[in-house]
């Protein structure tokens, strides 16, 4: 263990590290509990389960600073779309609905430099970093986050049908050129990627148990650790991003009625359409987080620019 921590602070030393010193005073540290500081907010990144630590590190790194940019500043595009169609027929009543919610994100980052002010490994091979933002030096890195969600639920005919994707790019003039996680879910099916430049990993349903930590609210939202800690935090801020209401919306409803008579009998439709648009540039950033029956709460802050 020794060795990987020599390793990692080497590699750390790289990154502007916040400390290069001896064992005594590394940040790294690992463990059975998570450590307090993760709870606490601040520009925090998270890896894969990975027995490559290094890869796992640079990983953690570059999705913090990811998080960091959006932070600062990020173009959210949106579009929101509900149908409901509701008949009445021999006395039976169809309720039938359909919404898609459909969103993109893009931010740019130049000339960021930090230090890295604490690592830990858990105890599932996910590497944690802290990250201090500093002034630009002759070290800085640029990056690239964009990323886009879609959420449908369709349900006709009393049968329900639901799916989502997520895909987040990070791209980066760091050592790690470009990073991509897509999440899909169909009704019950799951498919978890991550892409390190053209090598990947699928994510896998996994008997992680988190013990609980900190309080958690009703204005936090969260997400099952059950493919690990870095799904259910990125799950949360789409989550988040997914809530928000901008002061700029456009909305647009229609509704219409019909009444059929056929052979005496008069069935009762009516249909109601609603699109909602949204553009505008907002900041997101993390308050703090807690575990609660293994599942990650977030509190993500969302201001509009």
């Amino acid at each position: 263990m020794r060795n990987l921590f020599i390793i990692l602070l080497l590699y750390a030393g790289t990154l502007n590290a916040s400390n290069t010193g001896g064992q005594e005073d590394s940040p790294v540290t690992y463990g059975e509990e998570l450590p307090s500081w993760f709870f606490e907010g601040g520009c925090l990144g998270v890896s894969d389960p990975s027995s490559d630590t290094i890869i796992a590190y640079y990983q953690a790194v570059h999705r913090a600073l990811a998080f960091y940019a959006i932070e600062k500043d990020a173009e959210l595009a949106s579009v929101y779309e509900y149908y409901y169609f509701n008949a009445i027929h021999h006395n039976d009543d169809f309720n039938n609905q359909r919404s898609h919610w459909i969103a993109e994100f893009e931010t740019v980052a130049d000339t960021l430099s930090y230090k890295v002010e604490k690592i830990f490994r858990t105890k599932y091979n996910e590497t944690i970093v802290l990250l201090n933002i500093i002034d630009a030096d002759e070290n800085a890195v640029s990056v690239t986050a964009k990323g886009s969600f879609m959420y449908h639920y369709d349900s006709y005919n009393k049968a329900a049908d639901y799916g989502e994707k997520q895909i987040m790019l990070t791209q980066t003039t760091d050592l790690i050129k470009e990073m991509l996680w897509n999440s899909t879910i169909d009704n019950n099916k799951y498919f978890k990627r991550s892409y390190i430049e053209e090598y990947y990993s699928d994510l896998k349903k996994t008997m992680n148990s988190y013990n609980d930590y900190g309080n958690t609210s009703d204005e936090m939202v969260f997400s099952k650790c059950e493919f690990g800690l870095w799904n259910a935090f990125v799950d949360s801020f789409f989550q988040a991003l997914s809530m928000f209401e901008s002061e700029n919306i456009v909305i647009e409803n229609s509704m219409r009625q019909i009444t059929n008579e056929k052979d005496a009998s008069y069935n009762d439709k009516s249909q109601n359409i609603a699109r909602m648009v949204m553009k505008t540039n907002l900041s997101c950033s993390l308050v703090n987080l807690s575990l609660k029956n293994n599942c990650l709460y977030a509190n993500w802050k969302i201001i509009e620019r």
